[in-house]
């Protein structure tokens, strides 16, 4: 069971991701242009995730998000959000895959921690295909384009304990995987 503020984290993670789907490079995924609203949707009722957030945080910068009168800019900064309250960025105000990891080991379990934690080694690909691509009023765009990396990662390597086994959700997945697969490997 996943706390209440952790709806606000999976719904800027399915708008976010549904937008970077687009403004990928159709050279690189053109499997992207299949994606329909309710494959992102499935991003947050397909999969359980486990949030490597504390609880505290999740609920303080779930509350920030959801109080903010733009829509859907209102997530925007989320990630500054969740990054900076658990310390998991450094002075220069990037990600310190040290510290995430650290993070991972303290408050992630089961199938999920090697997942949640090694998600931050992947992202080059994706980082190189999304930047420049999208507007961002966060002073940590980096940030941004590197939690939803790593929020598709969880998604698609969603352990079968965690998953929901149905057609929808299985196809939705197929189709990220086609969409965004390429730019993990």
């Amino acid at each position: 069971m996943r706390p209440a503020n952790m709806e606000a984290v999976f719904w800027a993670v399915a708008l976010s991701v549904f937008g970077r789907a687009l403004s990928a490079p159709t050279s690189q995924v053109s499997g992207c242009m299949a994606l329909t609203p309710k494959d992102t949707d499935s991003v947050g009722t397909c999969c359980n995730f486990a949030a490597p957030f504390s609880n505290e945080t999740l609920a303080k910068c779930g509350n920030e998000a959801v109080s903010d009168p733009k829509v859907p800019k209102q997530y925007e900064c989320l990630q500054d959000c969740l990054f900076t309250t658990d310390a998991v960025v450094g002075a220069d105000k990037k990600l310190d895959a040290a510290a995430w990891k650290q993070l991972v080991n303290k408050n992630v379990e089961g199938d999920w921690k090697e997942i949640v934690a090694n998600s931050v080694d992947h992202c080059e690909g994706f980082k190189t295909a999304i930047q420049g691509k999208t507007e961002n009023e966060c002073s940590t765009t980096q940030n941004d384009i590197l939690f939803n990396c790593m929020s598709i990662q969880w998604y698609l390597n969603c352990p079968k304990s965690a998953w929901t086994s149905s057609e929808s959700c299985n196809e939705s997945r197929k189709k990220f995987e086609t969409c965004l697969g390429p730019l993990f490997s």
